[in-house]
């Protein structure tokens, strides 16, 4: 099952996200907006009809608290109980049809968020749309005519802004800062309810840019493919995958971080990623000279000090524990790590980024029986990053993980954090999954 929460700016299209998904694909929409008004509802008739005690609540719900700014705090609060008090009625009532998959909106406060975040198969989506874009459904939506079509204002405020009411736009433009940084606007930071949707969106698994043609949206939402249970489980190949992008984030080379590890009966053996050998200073201190300089891919390779990932992760592992055994590695091995390989016994490689395939390792290693997959052909859609583990729409439709070398899809792998104290030679650990 998956539960897939939307957040995003005012007209950003959730509601249509949350129709498409409920119509087309066998989803449960749950409007926390209206569950929280009926929880508003059930509330007020909770007083029974008693003057002391309606007089409180519709102070409470009209925010006449005594004191100006106690009013709006009062308000702020009980505003967010409510949204919470909505976010677990939403939950209970999807835990009692767990095996359907449902879709909540809109998520606005971090406090509803972090509610559904306790469920491992929650997703948030972040739904996007230009401003102008968003700005041209709130003119069509307030016309006198319902008939009046968007994507005609919205051509009319990208060819001339002029066009739109000043006062109009200026309050269009107050909502969302209001909605998006709190009332106390942008200064007012991550905190309480202010930067509230902002923050959700920034924590948000899956991006969506509701742009263009409802016919976009929907081939948007099918490339998401949110009913893969991967996005929410990864398979093996997944998890070892993103194992060795882990192990990537070690590296200290210079010109590339790969990371690799040796698998075997389904249980990580060894672990290596690329830079100079122990006892070396570390490539990004200046060990190796020809890394440091300003020499192109593939050249001068024979002064390069650093030790690629494969051959770290085969001597840890030693042939023995090789034989039969699989490589996840980060990017294609190159010829010399093909030829270790295949000596070591590995009888499958999976890689995700293409790298040097003219260098003939990949024919090398299919010649000597060694099975060659590159991870993005037998898992669409599903992200092999730690970092990133859900990919944007725009990222599954039509472009490969090996595009992420050329800046063209796939955002790159981002390094981790490394201690000043910590010794940065090419130390090869040992995981094993719990």
């Amino acid at each position: 099952m998956v539960i897939v929460g939307l957040c995003g700016p005012p007209k950003s299209g959730k509601a249509t996200v949350a129709r498409l998904l409920e119509e087309e694909r066998g989803f449960v929409a749950l409007n926390l907006k209206q569950l929280g008004r009926e929880l508003e509802r059930k509330g007020c008739d909770a007083c029974g009809g008693q003057e002391d005690q309606m007089r409180a609540c519709n102070g409470v719900h009209d925010g006449q608290v005594d004191g100006g700014g106690q009013a709006d705090a009062s308000e702020d609060r009980s505003a967010m109980d409510l949204a919470q008090q909505a976010a677990h009625e939403a939950l209970e009532r999807i835990m009692q049809r767990w095996q359907t998959p449902h879709v909540v909106f809109p998520i606005t406060l971090r406090e509803e968020m972090q509610i559904f975040r306790r469920r491992p198969f929650f997703l948030l989506m972040a739904v996007k749309a230009p401003i102008l874009t968003r700005l041209a459904r709130s003119i069509a939506q307030e016309g006198d005519d319902g008939s009046l079509d968007h994507r005609s204002v919205s051509k009319s405020i990208h060819g001339d802004v002029s066009d739109v009411d000043a006062e109009k736009m200026l309050s269009f433009l107050r909502e969302q800062d209001q909605v998006e940084f709190g009332a106390a606007g942008p200064q007012q930071g991550p905190t309480g309810m202010g930067a509230s949707v902002a923050f959700c969106m920034s924590e948000a698994d899956i991006e969506l840019v509701n742009g263009g043609s409802l016919q976009h949206l929907a081939e948007s939402l099918d490339a998401l493919d949110l009913l893969n249970p991967e996005l929410t489980r990864p398979s093996w190949d997944t998890y070892f995958m993103r194992l060795a992008f882990l192990a990537a984030s070690r590296s200290n080379c210079m010109k590339k971080s790969v990371g690799a590890l040796v698998v075997k009966n389904k249980k990580v053996v060894s672990t290596g990623y690329n830079g100079t050998p122990f006892g070396v200073t570390n490539c990004n201190e200046g060990g190796c000279r020809r890394c440091n300089a300003a020499t192109a891919q593939g050249q001068a390779l024979e002064i390069c000090l650093c030790m690629h990932a494969e051959a770290n992760a085969l001597l840890e592992a030693g042939r023995e524990r090789c034989v039969g055994g699989m490589v996840f590695v980060t990017c294609t091995p190159c010829l010399g790590c093909a030829k270790l390989i295949i000596q070591a016994g590995i009888t499958e490689v999976i890689y995700a980024l293409d790298y040097d395939l003219d260098s003939g390792s990949v024919p090398l290693l299919q010649n000597s029986n060694v099975r060659v997959r590159r991870f993005d052909q037998y898992h669409p859609g599903v992200s092999p990053f730690p970092s990133r583990p859900f990919l944007r729409s725009s990222d599954r439709c039509g472009k490969s993980l090996a595009d992420a070398e050329r800046g063209e899809g796939v955002a790159g792998l981002k390094g981790g954090e490394r201690r000043d104290d910590e010794d940065e030679s090419c130390q090869i650990g040992t995981l094993r999954p719990a």
